[in-house]
């Protein structure tokens, strides 16, 4: 015999008639069923799994998003540093000992210098070094023309390109032009 237990207030509205026990039309409602738990858990699966994989696409996005950010950063400060100031023919080029190494900037000229991932120089095959920056300096040739003082820009080519282990994005380019010195008007 199975005990059914009833509402004493069975016809008020706030506490209806809820039978309790083995009957087929009460037992329905008592819980899950295990193929509900089973398709609950499955479905909860494939959405972990599928942030899961956002994720690590959302990390190497950012991860780039911070290596071009610190290569502008870098190409930014170099092109600074090779920028001669007013009325001189050469820039400066900051060297991993923090040796200022002069840059004659009229002539067409490479380089290659290591910076860590605080934007620092460093020698080669240290091992905090992060990026290798190529560096060309080449000439353009302008046209004289009295409306334009500069005749003897350089063009500067940077090229930023993560060197860590694992890394094999692409390097980024940075260019601009720079003159060695203030040409007077003719």
């Amino acid at each position: 015999m199975r005990p059914i237990l009833i509402d004493a207030h069975k016809n008020d509205a706030f506490f209806p008639f809820i039978p309790v026990g083995a009957d087929k039309d009460a037992g329905a409602c008592l819980g899950f069923s295990l193929i509900e738990v089973i398709l609950a858990i499955g479905v909860f699966g494939i959405a972990i799994v599928t942030i899961l994989g956002l994720m690590s696409s959302l990390l190497a996005s950012s991860k780039e998003s911070w290596q071009e950010t610190r290569a502008a950063q870098i190409a930014r400060q170099i092109l600074d540093d090779l920028r001669p100031a007013n009325g001189e023919d050469h820039g400066s080029l900051l060297q991993a000992t923090n040796a200022v190494e002069p840059v004659d900037i009229r002539t067409a000229t490479n380089f290659q210098v290591f910076y860590t991932t605080d934007g620092l120089p460093i020698a080669s095959g240290e091992p905090t070094a992060f990026f290798q920056i190529n560096i060309a300096l080449s000439s353009i040739t302008n046209a004289p023309d009295t409306n334009n003082v500069r005749t003897d820009f350089r063009e500067v080519r940077i090229d930023v390109s993560p060197i860590a282990s694992g890394s094999n994005s692409r390097p980024f380019q940075f260019f601009s032009r720079i003159a060695p010195k203030l040409m007077e008007k003719p």
